[in-house]
């Protein structure tokens, strides 16, 4: 059964607007950018293993961030007929290109079931083009990230080797702890190459070279003695 718990008293609100600014992708904006996403956001708590929708329901017309709990993303090719799935997990966000794009049939082809307890958040879409419209910084950040997917693609992470290259990533991911102050994500300690190697099942070599293009992509930073993740939904792209 899927809850919903509306955005309706003060008390909610600073609740909402401490969940949004720890998604990676907000947690640089203005406490008033942040206050008028949390006074159109809802809340929804869904069990394991339910459909949040299925293929045909999503009209993106909310943006849906993922505050807890991870599900299964999948999205239908309508020439090939095939399958892709993908991870959607805690700082996720699904929707930000259909409704920057004006395109929200584009959203029609994804379905969203949950594995684990999910706590979703839900920002009406005309809210949050408002936002856009009226907050600079909002729209500096979200061209940052929006520029930062294409260039990702057109330079290697959507169409990375996901053999070595991804179980390394998927190992660094599990190693990553998010930071109650200000939402950011790090390693705080990295493993040795032979050891981050081990975790991954790959070569000392593989490991590496590996964490050199992460660093590379601007996906990690180095913070001795761990690493920054500078780009969450790119290392968990390649970690899928």
């Amino acid at each position: 059964m899927v809850l919903t718990q509306p955005a309706e008293d003060n008390a909610i609100d600073d609740a909402l607007v401490t969940r949004i600014k720890q998604l990676p992708l907000f947690c640089h904006l203005p406490e008033a950018v942040l206050t008028a996403l949390a006074m159109a956001a809802t809340e929804k708590n869904v069990a394991p293993g339910e459909m949040v929708f299925s293929a045909g329901q999503y009209e993106s017309d909310d943006l849906i961030c993922c505050i807890a709990g991870r599900g299964q993303m999948t999205s239908g090719d309508g020439v090939d007929g095939s399958i892709t799935r993908r991870l959607f997990a805690e700082g996720d966000v699904l929707g930000l290109e259909f409704i920057l794009a004006g395109l929200p049939e584009l959203g029609s082809a994804i379905g969203l079931q949950a594995e684990t307890e999910m706590r979703l958040l839900l920002i009406d879409s005309d809210i949050f083009r408002e936002a856009i419209s009226s907050s600079h910084q909002m729209a500096v950040v979200l061209l940052r990230e929006m520029t930062r997917r294409v260039l990702g693609q057109s330079m290697g992470y959507a169409a990375v080797d996901k053999g070595a290259m991804g179980r390394i990533a998927k190992a660094l991911f599990g190693l990553a702890e998010r930071s109650q102050s200000n939402g950011h994500w790090r390693i705080a300690t990295m493993p040795r190459h032979r050891d981050l190697g081990l975790l991954a099942n790959a070569g000392e070599k593989d490991a590496a070279e590996a964490v050199a293009r992460l660093i590379g992509m601007h996906i990690l930073k180095r913070d001795y003695p761990g690493m920054m993740i500078t780009d969450y939904p790119a290392l968990m792209a390649i970690a899928e």
